[in-house]
C-alpha cells in the first residue's frame, strides 16, 4: 500500500514538473517572439525615419542649389527694385495669378514706384507660385519661370516692365491663363531677347526655381498674397486706402 502511494506521488510530481518545464519553454518561447516583433518595428521605424531624412536632405539640397539659378537674384528669391541704401525696406510677396495682389497693384503700385524713383524705398519682389490650381495650365509657375527667363536675359528693370505688364494684364481665375506666346511677347515689350525668352519658357528653365521660391516662402511662414512686409514688420491694413502710403511716410520719418 505504502509502495503504492509513493509511487502515485512520485507521478504526480514528475507530472507538475513538466507542466512547469512546459510553460517555461512555452513563456521562453513567448519572450523570444515579443523580441522579434519588437526588433522588426524598430528596424522599420528607422527605415522610415531614415528615408524621411534623405527625402528632407534632398529637397534642402534642392532648394539650396536653385536659390542663387537665376542671376541677380537674392538668397531669398527676390528681384530688388531700388537704391540699397534706401531709407525704407518693403518685401512683398505675391502671385501673378493672384487677384488680391492686382488690386494691391493697382492701389500702391504708383505710389511705391514713385518712392523708389527718388531713393526713399527699396523694393524687394519675391513672385512665389502656389495657384497653379487656380487654372488649366499651371499658369502661376509658367509666368513666374517666364519673369526669371525675363530677369536672367536683360536684367532687374525689364523684370519690373514685365511684373507690371503681368499685373495689367491678369487673367481671370479657373482659366487657362495667358498663353506662353503671350508672356514671351510682353517679355521683348519689357526688353528681353524674344529668342531667348522663347527658348528659356519652352524649356521651362526655371520651373525647380520656382517651386524653391515657394518653398522658401512658405518656411518663412507666408500663408498668402500678397504679403508685405515695410522694414520687416508686416503691414497688415492692404485693403485700407492710404494706409499703405502712410504707413510708407512713417517708417521713412516723414509727414
Amino acid at each position: 500500500m505504502a509502495t503504492n502511494k509513493r509511487r502515485e506521488a512520485e507521478k504526480r510530481s514528475a507530472a507538475a514538473a513538466k507542466a512547469a518545464e512546459m510553460r517555461r519553454a512555452h513563456e521562453s518561447a513567448e519572450r523570444r517572439r515579443r523580441i522579434l516583433v519588437v526588433s522588426a518595428v524598430v528596424v522599420a521605424l528607422l527605415v522610415i525615419v531614415v528615408g524621411a531624412a534623405i527625402l528632407v536632405q534632398g529637397e534642402r539640397n534642392q532648394t539650396d542649389a536653385a536659390a542663387g539659378d537665376v542671376p541677380g537674384v537674392t538668397a531669398d528669391f527676390g528681384f530688388v527694385v531700388g537704391k540699397p541704401d534706401a531709407a525704407v525696406d518693403v518685401v512683398i510677396y505675391e502671385d501673378f495669378q493672384c487677384p488680391a495682389c492686382e488690386q494691391f497693384e493697382t492701389a500702391s503700385g504708383s505710389t511705391l514706384d514713385s518712392y523708389v524713383d527718388d531713393g526713399t524705398v527699396s523694393v524687394e519682389y519675391r513672385p512665389i507660385a502656389f495657384l497653379d490650381r487656380m487654372s488649366s495650365t499651371d499658369y502661376s509657375t509658367r509666368s513666374l519661370n517666364a519673369a526669371a527667363c525675363v530677369m536672367d536675359d536683360a536684367g532687374v528693370d525689364a523684370f519690373k516692365k514685365f511684373h507690371d505688364t503681368l499685373f495689367q494684364n491678369q487673367p481671370p481665375e479657373g482659366g487657362d491663363g495667358l498663353p506662353d506666346s503671350t508672356l514671351v511677347d510682353y517679355a521683348a515689350q519689357a526688353g528681353a531677347d524674344k529668342s531667348a525668352v522663347q527658348s528659356c519658357v519652352d524649356d521651362e528653365t526655371y520651373k525647380d526655381w520656382t517651386k524653391a521660391a515657394t518653398e522658401a516662402a512658405s518656411k518663412n511662414d507666408v500663408t498668402g498674397t500678397p504679403t508685405v512686409f515695410i522694414d520687416g514688420e508686416q503691414f497688415k491694413d492692404i485693403g485700407t486706402p492710404g494706409a499703405f502710403e502712410q504707413a510708407i511716410k512713417d517708417a521713412a520719418g516723414t509727414q
